[in-house]
């Protein structure tokens, strides 16, 4: 009766709207939010609306929408959402809506836009803790470094971003990849039930037994079908445990690329075990340099899985130590670059170790076109894809090998936006030189992580004809006139 209530009253509220003006307020959508949700509305030049600006991570993002949008409950999502939609459903040129929680996204016009309306979740950020403490329960706005601050003293923890500051809507809708990875899978199959706001500003609880179909969507589908608002997340009991970065010399990637490739080796794998191999160009300083970072989630200061990293000699910087998960993700924070531009690229394949020397090749002989960029570093990670956790369905279209393929990451920070078009050319020239020397090798896998592809990219199309499908699927069903696909354009459409 709620959403039906306010649906009239949006559809009478536009006609109203069309010819009333508004000195103090922006667009149509703008004055309809206003008027609903009062005080929950920010304007240029306001300071609430600066610090939402100013709050994203990458400049791609520093855009200037008509308005801000700052809902304090599911409720306010769920009346924004019908009332903009109803106005979509009339007048579509009128809506551009963007969602976002961390703001962590390097696409730009992924969760924020110029003249449109903008929906910040930040102030959904409720963590509460089951009785029997195996469900957490999170709002979307929520920053993973907050649930961990939370979850360390009952030493318990849930599948989610190995970096502070991320937030907890993008990233498990994207799929989402955790130190625990290995063993629990992606991120996003720890969830066991999401609070959607749909199109039509419903409400519902979505889970293996209810909504299942839109459920699954949710997992790597991303915005397409519904505002999540909370996640409840499984526990998991987590005390102190090895982890830390080492950083080294480029005269050592011979013996890198060799340690990366025999752990990633079927016969040496450890569920308990991740690591990052990082070749980075560090522009400031004119250097490259090599950094690794491993975790093991047991306080085990030299498990055999990590060896062939551990037993590298000649780093220049070791804080390798037996911590708290809180702990390593605020280290991992402090190496992210700050006020700069961005870009992530990736790709998938099955290693060799040829195959690894001639990728690091390939980045390492396109260094010279970008030496001359402002601030730039420039790098290449090689990481484990996630395990596929059976029974546990997403839409990522994944199975049991491929926690045995290497995830491969151009990540690329820079200053100025003169810089974007090289960058980007370059990321994508190298992307697609990698991709085809893993299928010259057949190796490669067509799969692309959405939370690390660039606007170039397709990651839902690498789910595989049967999962898109049904992507397509749950869309008609919970959003049949496609406002999450018109109505809010940024991010990776299914259409």
């Amino acid at each position: 009766m709620l959403v039906a209530r306010l649906t009239d009253y949006s559809t009478t509220l536009l006609f109203l709207l069309l010819g009333r003006d508004s000195a103090n307020t922006g667009s149509l959508p703008c004055s309809t939010l206003s008027n609903l949700l009062p005080r929950k509305v920010s304007y240029p030049a306001s300071s609430s609306y600066t610090s939402s600006i100013l709050s994203y991570f990458f400049l791609q993002e520093h855009l200037a929408p008509a308005c801000i949008l700052t809902p304090s409950s599911t409720s306010d999502v769920a009346i924004a959402i019908a009332a903009l939609s109803s106005i979509h459903s009339i007048y579509p040129a009128a809506i551009d809506l963007s969602i976002r929680s961390g703001g962590h996204s390097p696409v730009k016009g992924a969760a924020n836009n110029n003249g449109g309306i903008t929906i910040d979740l930040r102030a959904l950020d409720s963590i509460d803790v089951s009785q029997d403490q195996t469900v957490v329960s999170v709002g979307a706005g929520t920053l993973w470094n907050a649930t961990y601050a939370k979850l360390d003293p009952l030493n318990i923890s849930v599948s989610g971003g190995r970096v502070a500051g991320i937030g907890a809507g993008g990233f498990l809708t994207g799929g989402g990849i955790s130190f625990f990875s290995p063993q629990r899978g992606w991120a996003c199959d720890g969830v066991i039930g999401m609070e959607v706001v749909l199109a039509s500003g419903k409400v519902v609880n979505a889970s293996a037994q209810s909504h299942p179909d839109l459920f699954q969507a949710l997992k790597g589908g991303s915005n397409n079908f519904g505002v999540v608002t909370r996640f409840e997340l499984a526990t998991f009991a987590l005390g102190d445990f090895l982890g830390g970065a080492r950083i080294f010399p480029s005269s050592t990637v011979p013996q890198q690329l060799q340690a990366f490739n025999t752990f990633m080796q079927p016969e040496n794998f450890d569920e308990k075990a991740t690591a990052i191999s990082g070749y980075i160009y560090d522009g400031p300083i004119g250097q490259q340099l090599v950094s690794i970072e491993v975790e093991y989630s047991l306080p085990v200061l030299d498990p055999v899985a990590l060896q062939p990293f551990l037993n590298i000699s000649g780093a220049l910087i070791d804080s390798m130590r037996i911590s708290n998960l809180s702990d390593f993700t605020s280290e991992l924070a402090t190496d992210q670059a700050l006020n700069s531009r961005g870009i992530y690229v990736n790709t998938v394949f099955s290693p060799t170790l040829a195959v690894l020397e001639e990728i690091y090749a390939l980045w390492n002989s396109s260094i010279p076109l970008i030496t001359g960029i402002d601030n730039v570093q420039y790098g290449l990670l090689l990481q484990r894809l996630p395990a596929t956790i059976l029974g546990n369905n997403n839409s990522l279209g994944l199975g049991p090998s491929a926690v045995f393929d290497t995830l491969c990451l151009l990540s690329v920070t820079w200053t100025n936006a003169t810089d974007d078009e090289l960058i980007y050319n370059t990321t994508q020239t190298l992307i697609n030189q990698i991709s085809n020397v893993t299928k010259a090798a057949c190796l490669f896998n067509d799969f692309e992580y959405l939370n690390y592809a660039a606007f170039f990219q397709d990651p839902l199309d690498g789910y595989g004809t049967a999962n898109f499908d049904n992507l397509i699927t749950a869309s008609k069903q919970y959003d049949p006139l496609g406002f999450f696909q018109s109505g809010v354009p940024g991010g990776f459409k299914l259409k």
